[in-house]
């Protein structure tokens, strides 16, 4: 069988990638499909325990942030990254897209599913616990959250788990 061969088409040596620096052991990246194209043509990468998070998007090579905190952070749609959190691109509604984001913190029962929509404009607010300063929820939901714009949160209720 032969070898297959790669040749680098992205290549940093140092100062990260779009702007987010890569320097941390902890730093995590995975590819997403942030505006529900079916192309995985984006990059999450976040750091646990620091609120970081970035989406970058890949245009001719040259990654820009479509959404960033940087650190420290404030997360993503109610989930502060503060902990251990872990994320994942996730097909939530069965579309065949990679277009949600799963987040979760490791040893507990909170679990966040976030959601790019650059089209609602309202906001939207919820009378449940968050995943913030490792506050446990008075009420165990599943939530999904909403971006606008590339920056503004839109949480609502999407069903009740446990």
């Amino acid at each position: 069988m032969a070898s297959a061969l790669f040749t680098p088409v992205y290549n940093s040596t140092e100062g990260g990638i779009g702007g987010y620096d890569l320097r941390a052991f902890a730093d995590r990246a995975f590819a997403f499909d942030y505006d529900h194209s079916g192309k995985l043509d984006h990059l999450v990468l976040y750091r646990p325990g620091t609120g970081t998070i970035w989406i970058l998007k890949n245009q001719n090579g040259v990654f820009q942030p479509v959404y960033h905190q940087g650190s420290p952070g404030s997360g993503i749609g109610g989930c502060d990254l503060v902990r251990a959190d872990r994320a994942f691109a996730f097909d939530y509604d069965h579309s065949g897209k990679l277009d949600h984001l799963a987040i979760y913190r490791p040893g507990t029962s909170k679990m966040i599913t976030v959601y790019s929509n650059l089209s609602i404009e309202r906001n939207l607010e919820i009378g449940l616990g968050s995943m913030t300063s490792g506050l446990a929820p008075t009420v165990h939901s599943l939530l999904t959250v909403v971006i606008v714009a590339g920056s503004t949160i839109l949480p609502y209720i999407d069903r009740e788990v446990g």
